[in-house]
């Protein structure tokens, strides 16, 4: 019943459906009015969309035509891209056509209703149609298809995104989370570690990658060794930041912790991680070691959270500098 109007001598007026919906879903979402609480503007909008609906299925029957993009055209939201009505009809008058193109903006700029009356006037002279000859019908055809392709790929974006803009703001607040620490929360300095033997630096190392101390870890290093140590330790150090953000509950265990407390079901969100059975010894020369340990993570199903752990036996080449023992090299299997 609200988009029927009913005037103090008896006169009706029924607005069109799409008008009354929008207006529904503004009032809904706490939005104020839009172009289409303009009634100079609304009536614009509605003779543009009745010019093009009288030439869409002429379009729309051209099998070579993208009649899905001229469709959104004509019930586009504002905003939206759309195909012009000199392209999609271009026999009819050029004038009414043009006012039908401002009009789809839905804009303060739009025809007003005395432009629109004195357009159809100079129209009815021609009897609302104009010619034109085989060659530039054909050069028009071109335009219209190449129109239609970029108002379809544009359309396509839009309503992509719309779909997804929940997901791509996630992936965005992600990126300038994980920028964020990368430019402003990078480790100090790490230790000097310059006075400890090759066992000491190796037992500083995987304890660095226990307690996700990445300036220890860094230290323990030269070159390219650890380097899927460290992007571990760094994508984790992000994932406990980013939780610590959003809840002050302590969701991350050290698995030490838990293997010692008999393994016990791990509650939803949280994150355990972390090394046991550490064992480092000596090869045949000072510089190579090797060390056995198993390295804790957690996986979830649908069902359960639980542990995952994986066995390794890493074989460690280190070299004495300037600034003391380091590791540059790390051989490494899983069991």
């Amino acid at each position: 019943s609200a988009g029927i109007l009913v005037s103090a001598d008896g006169n009706v007026l029924v607005l069109p459906p799409g008008l009354i919906a929008r207006a529904a879903a503004r009032v809904q979402s706490g939005e104020g009015p839009g172009p289409e609480g303009d009634p100079a503007i609304a009536a614009s909008a509605l003779l543009a969309r009745i010019l093009r609906r009288i030439f869409l299925p002429r379009i729309a029957g051209d099998s070579d035509s993208n009649s899905d993009s001229v469709a959104d055209a004509a019930d586009r939201r504002k905003g939206d891209p759309f195909v012009p009505l000199e392209l999609i009809a271009p026999l009819l008058n050029p004038g009414l056509a043009a006012l039908a193109d401002r009009a789809m903006d839905q804009s303060p700029t739009s025809p007003s209703l005395a432009e629109w009356d004195r357009a159809f006037e100079e129209a009815a002279k021609g009897k609302y149609f104009r010619k034109l000859s085989t060659d530039q019908l054909a050069t028009i055809a071109i335009q219209r298809k190449a129109a239609e392709t970029r108002v379809g790929k544009r359309l396509a974006r839009r309503h992509f995104i719309a779909k997804r803009g929940g997901l791509l703001t996630g992936l965005a607040i992600t990126a300038v989370v994980i920028a964020a620490i990368a430019i402003f929360d990078r480790p100090p300095p790490g230790p000097d570690l310059s006075e400890l033997g090759p066992e000491a630096v190796v037992q500083a190392y995987y304890e660095a990658i226990d307690g996700l101390d990445l300036a220890t870890l860094e230290a323990c290093l030269e070159g390219k060794a650890g380097k899927d140590d460290k992007s571990l330790v760094t994508n984790l150090t992000v994932v406990t930041k980013m939780r610590q953000a959003y809840t002050r509950d302590e969701l991350f265990i050290s698995a030490k912790e838990w293997v010692t407390a008999g393994s016990p079901e791990l509650a939803e969100g949280t994150l355990m991680y972390g090394i046991t059975d550490l064992e480092i010894r000596s090869l045949a020369l000072e510089s190579r070691l090797e060390a056995r340990y198993t390295l804790w993570t957690t996986g979830s199903s649908e069902d359960s959270i639980r542990g995952i752990n994986i066995r390794r036996v890493d074989r460690l080449v280190l070299a004495q500098g300037k600034k003391g023992w380091k590791i540059i090299s790390i051989e490494r299997e899983s069991l």
